[in-house]
């Protein structure tokens, strides 16, 4: 079968039609984190539940210190004392007080705290010399959060501190996305896994690098090996059950007779989706689809896997995992760029943020090794061919680091 070259626009477009999200399953606030609300996730109870002391004092009706001055102060009787995890306590009877502490609830009949170094106490009573409000140093019920507020809307990722509120609003169990399951392949024979590579053995460097991305963007990697050059053992890989969401192949997709991988998948059962995406580096890129199984196969070189990777397949994982559609970021540029015709160029850089601004810093030239760009890359820029920029203008870049 012969595929025309597409776009990575519609190479994606393709991929994310095919994408279903992962299966919904409810979880405690506190084991959600890093996960996609399937969801609307909405505060449980109001905060505080009930008024509550702001202050260590004294609380008490504001009513009973109207006509407090120097000449004549209000003298209220202490009748006990209000910790914060104080469950009940007797209604304030009118002309008392009750010693409360920082977070404490307010009795019944109580409506105002008046801070410890603000009065004195004389003999179990308290001293007033000042009328007091109604709410002074309280915080009255719901007034950090109501009942049944948006604390996370659906799509959005679970994040340590929408978890911490989630919990402190009584939420019991909140529903979110399985992460995807994802089968990482590495093709040639001279490849060994990273931390058994021998002489004569290099390291399967492209598993580390698929791995790691693939794992920031919510995936649980269940298998990352390397494959012999040979077709029948690529094929064994490729339907080895249980299936995964994804697959994601690196190396054998190009025109020698060792570039197998794609003719493999389709011997496997996979129906190509694309072969070829007008960008560099990926321009051999390969999708398929098994029944509810994505595959796709990268390049061989380290390079082209990270910018292949953020340009094709982690978005394809967000989705899976239930995350909402994110826009690329807007970057200000640190030194010109020149895309020739022909090919999309997808450019590693380093962003980083530099006086409230994202700029990014392209790693290519003569004087940027390979590799050493590859260890300091943390985006891509997709320059469409023939564009010019100049230091100072603002380009879309794509980074798991700074999801929106």
């Amino acid at each position: 079968m012969t595929l025309t070259q597409i776009t990575r626009e519609k190479a994606v477009k393709r991929l994310m039609e095919r994408v279903r999200p992962s299966r919904v399953v409810e979880l405690p606030p506190s084991r959600a984190v890093g996960l996609a609300a399937a969801a609307d996730m909405l505060a449980g109870v109001s905060v505080p539940e009930q008024a509550v002391s702001l202050r260590d004092g004294y609380a008490l009706a504001a009513r009973d210190s109207a006509q407090a001055s120097d000449a004549a102060p209000a003298v209220l009787a202490i009748r006990g004392e209000i910790h914060a995890e104080t469950r009940s306590s007797e209604p304030l009877e009118p002309g008392t007080a009750v010693r409360i502490l920082t977070g404490g609830p307010l009795p019944s009949g109580a409506d105002c705290v008046v801070a410890e170094e603000d009065v004195r106490e004389q003999s179990g009573s308290l001293i007033l010399t000042a009328p007091l409000r109604p709410g002074w140093f309280t915080s009255g019920p719901g007034a950090d959060i109501g009942a049944h507020d948006l604390i996370l809307a659906k799509g959005g990722s679970v994040t340590p501190q929408a978890a911490a509120v989630l919990a402190r609003t009584r939420t019991p169990l909140v529903s979110v996305h399985e992460p995807p399951a994802v089968r990482i392949l590495a093709v040639g024979s001279e490849l060994a896994p990273p931390d058994q590579a021998g002489p004569g053995r290099i390291p399967a460097d492209n598993l580390v690098l698929a791995s790691g991305l693939a794992a920031r963007t919510g995936a649980v990697v269940e298998s990352a090996i390397p494959v012999r050059d040979d077709p029948d053992a690529l094929m064994r890989e490729l339907v080895r059950e249980p299936a995964p969401a994804l697959i994601i192949t690196s190396g054998g997709t190009g025109r020698s007779e060792r570039d197998f991988t794609a003719n493999a998948a389709m011997r496997a059962g996979f129906e190509p989706l694309f072969q070829g995406v007008a960008m560099r580096p990926g321009k051999s890129v390969f999708a398929g689809m098994r029944n509810t199984t994505l595959m796709v196969s990268l390049p061989g070189p380290p390079g082209a896997v990270f910018a292949c990777m953020h340009a094709l397949v982690l978005p394809v994982l967000r989705g899976m995992a239930g995350f909402a559609p994110s826009s690329p970021l807007r970057v200000e540029l640190a030194d010109s760029l020149y895309a020739k015709p022909g090919l999309e160029w997808l450019v590693p850089c380093a962003v980083r943020l530099e006086n409230a601004r994202l700029t990014a810093s392209p790693l290519i030239g003569r004087n940027v090794p390979v590799l050493l760009s590859l260890s300091r890359a943390n985006a891509i820029l997709p320059l469409a061919p023939g564009t010019a920029l100049a230091p100072g203008d603002s380009a879309p870049a794509l980074s798991p680091l700074f999801y929106s």
